[in-house]
C-alpha cells in the first residue's frame, strides 16, 4: 500500500496541508503517516540544557487530536498514523524515507512575500529539493479536488533528466491528462510546433500530451498564470542543482503557485 507523509507543526497552514494530504490518501488508497517533530536544544556533555521544557505530552495530544479529526474528516476511510519525532525534521524525514519509501510527502506554504523571505531556506524548500521522494507543495488556502490535469514546466533543457516514469505513473494514478508547458522569456523564441517535435522521440510522447507555449518575462508567473488559467490541479517541477529549473525559480514555484506543486527528482 502507498504511504503518503504528513508533517505539521500546528498552524493553520500546515493543517491545511494534511487535510490535503489526508484527501489524496483517500483519492489513491494510500495509508497516511501524520509527522510531528520537536527538535531537543543541544546539551553540553551529559548535562540537560537548564530552564528547558520540551512538553512533550502536550505535543503528542495535539497530534493525536488532529489524527482524529482527520479520521472524521475522511469518515475513516483510511489508516492514520501519528508519530511524534524527536530531532530536525529534515533529518527525520530522510530516515522515514528510507524505510517507508512514501508515494509523496505534503507541506504546505504561506505563499506570501513575507513569509517567502522568511521561509526561504526553509524546511519547505530543503526537503522540496533535497529529498529523493515527490514533495507536495499545497497553498495555505487550497482544499484537494481530483488530479485530473496535470501540467509539466520545462524550460528544454536537459529533457533527459525528466523523470518521466514517474511522470507516467502519475497519470495512470490519477487518470489525469499531461500538459507540458513551457514560458518564452522573449517574444516567439520558439512555437508550439517546435516543442512538440522536440518531444517527438521522448518517452513522454505516448502519455499523449498537450502542448503549450505562453509569453511571459518570468517563467513562474508564466506557469502559474497557465495553471490557475487552464484550471490545474498539480504543477509539475523537477528542482536540481544542474537541472530542469534555477534554484531561484524552483522557490518561487514553491512560494508563489496558486496550484498544489509537485517537485520530483530523477531516479
Amino acid at each position: 500500500m502507498k504511504t503518503i507523509l504528513a508533517p505539521t507543526d500546528f498552524s493553520e497552514v500546515s493543517l491545511n496541508a494534511v487535510r490535503y494530504a489526508a484527501d489524496l490518501a483517500v483519492a489513491i488508497h494510500a495509508k497516511l503517516l501524520l509527522l510531528h517533530a520537536v527538535e531537543v536544544p543541544a546539551a553540553v556533555g551529559d548535562m540537560p540544557v537548564a530552564g528547558v521544557s520540551y512538553d512533550e505530552l502536550s505535543s503528542e495530544n495535539e497530534l493525536l487530536r488532529v489524527r482524529k479529526n482527520l479520521l472524521e474528516h475522511t469518515n475513516d476511510k483510511i489508516s492514520i498514523e501519528a508519530k511524534q519525532l524527536w530531532g530536525s525534521l529534515e533529518n527525520e524525514l530522510v530516515k522515514l524515507c528510507a524505510y517507508n519509501k512514501p508515494f509523496a510527502i505534503v507541506m504546505g506554504t504561506h505563499g506570501n512575500a513575507l513569509a517567502a523571505r522568511y521561509f526561504l531556506e526553509s524546511t519547505t524548500v530543503y526537503v522540496a529539493k533535497h529529498l529523493n521522494y515527490p514533495v507536495i507543495v499545497v497553498p495555505q488556502d487550497r482544499s484537494f479536488k481530483p488530479i485530473k490535469k496535470i501540467v509539466l514546466a520545462t524550460e528544454l533543457k536537459n529533457l533527459d533528466d525528466l523523470p518521466w516514469q514517474q511522470v507516467t505513473s502519475l497519470l495512470n494514478i490519477f487518470g489525469a491528462s499531461l500538459h507540458i508547458v513551457h514560458v518564452n522569456k522573449t517574444d516567439k523564441e520558439i512555437g508550439e510546433n517546435l516543442l512538440k517535435d522536440l518531444f517527438s522521440q521522448h518517452p513522454l510522447k505516448t502519455a499523449d500530451p498537450y502542448f503549450h507555449v505562453v509569453e511571459n518575462p518570468n517563467v513562474q508567473k508564466g506557469i502559474s498564470l497557465f495553471a490557475e488559467q487552464n484550471d490545474a490541479d498539480l504543477v509539475l517541477v523537477v528542482p536540481k542543482k544542474h537541472g530542469l529549473f534555477h534554484k531561484s525559480d524552483s522557490r518561487q514555484f514553491i512560494f508563489y503557485s496558486p496550484v498544489p506543486v509537485m517537485a520530483l527528482h530523477k531516479e
